[in-house]
């Protein structure tokens, strides 16, 4: 009987292992899944707002917040939308360099394009902790301290039309580059356990 011998690739110790890529891949697809049905009921709730806006203004009765909420809705489902697209890789792209090239240099380019997107949600990150800055909120003891103390009024300023603070429209900002850097990861995984000979 022959034994076989397999020999490990050099970096083969730290590309993520089928198990890990697997556990990536489904969270990504739970959290995909969630989203298109947020998507999908922030466009009916914008299209609810504006068709009743249309019902008051032919009534003399006008819903004067209407707009704001439809714009800050629109941005919600844009942004939680931009997120889903990342996970079904259904943005639009220029192919035309990785048709052109081998399939092994094309699965390289693939992992330098996530490479740069997680620089892009890493530096995301970054100006969201200091917008935020939800550790000067909390040392401040108030909103109206930590506002005067450092003239950043996110957690403090409201909507013109809603009556409501802007910081719970601009939440969807932290959960966009959360979600989307978890569907990143889960394709550079995907991507870096490919190479070790497990298909996408």
């Amino acid at each position: 009987m022959k034994s076989r011998i397999e020999t490990a690739a050099p970096g083969d110790d730290i590309l993520p292992g089928p198990e890990t890529e697997a556990r990536l891949t489904r969270v990504s697809r739970l959290v995909a899944r969630f989203e298109a049905v947020a998507a999908g009921v922030l466009i009916f709730s914008v299209f609810a707002v504006l068709m009743a806006n249309v019902v008051s203004r032919a009534l003399s009765r006008p819903l004067i917040w209407s707009d704001e909420l439809a714009i800050n809705l629109m941005i919600w489902s844009a942004l939680i939308g931009a997120s889903l697209g990342i996970a079904h890789r259904q943005h639009i792209a220029v192919t035309l360099l990785p048709n052109a090239v081998r399939p092994s240099l094309a699965h390289a380019m693939g992992i330098v394009v996530d490479l740069t997107m997680l620089a892009f949600f890493a530096t995301l990150a970054l100006l969201l902790w200091r917008w935020f800055d939800l550790p000067g909120l909390i040392a401040a003891g108030s909103v109206e301290a930590h506002s005067a103390a450092t003239f950043n009024f996110i957690w403090q300023e409201p909507t013109v039309t809603l009556g409501v603070r802007k910081v719970w429209f601009w939440l969807v900002l932290p959960i966009f580059c959360l979600t989307g850097s978890l569907h990143v990861v889960a394709s550079l995984a995907a991507r870096l356990t490919s190479r070790k000979g497990v298909a996408l």
